[in-house]
């Protein structure tokens, strides 16, 4: 496994996406510099910390137990990493604008911009 520390950033962000996908919260999060920030502008969330990032994650996967992450493509230009996904879950119910209980639904194409940082390169 790609850990914070090492791989290039491609490298990172793809183990984290490939365990974000089989549900694996420790190696996603081992993929996240110990003072990341975690934004999801969509929901107001700014959180820093691999303990804050695993509370936010942990609701998420709560409310999406099922969900399914494919990553249909993966851009690099030097430290950034812009991923594009498909997100299939099962709807929870009660979230504005989402399908109602129990309807599948899919968000697609789905863009994230991640800049990894390595322990070599990182500010003291």
């Amino acid at each position: 496994m790609t850990s914070a520390g090492s791989g290039s950033p491609r490298e990172v962000v793809e183990s984290m996406y490939a365990a974000a996908d089989r549900n694996d919260l420790d190696a996603q999060l081992a993929c996240y510099a110990a003072d990341a920030t975690y934004r999801f502008d969509t929901y107001g969330v700014d959180v820093t910390g691999r303990s804050a990032i695993r509370q936010v994650v942990d609701r998420f996967l709560a409310t999406f137990p099922d969900r399914r992450l494919s990553v249909v493509a993966v851009i690099c230009e030097g430290d950034r990493v812009c991923v594009e996904y498909d997100f299939t879950a099962t709807s929870p119910g009660g979230i504005p604008g989402w399908p109602g209980s129990g309807r599948a639904f899919r968000l697609a194409p789905v863009r994230c911009l991640h800049r990894p940082r390595r322990a070599d390169r990182r500010r003291s």
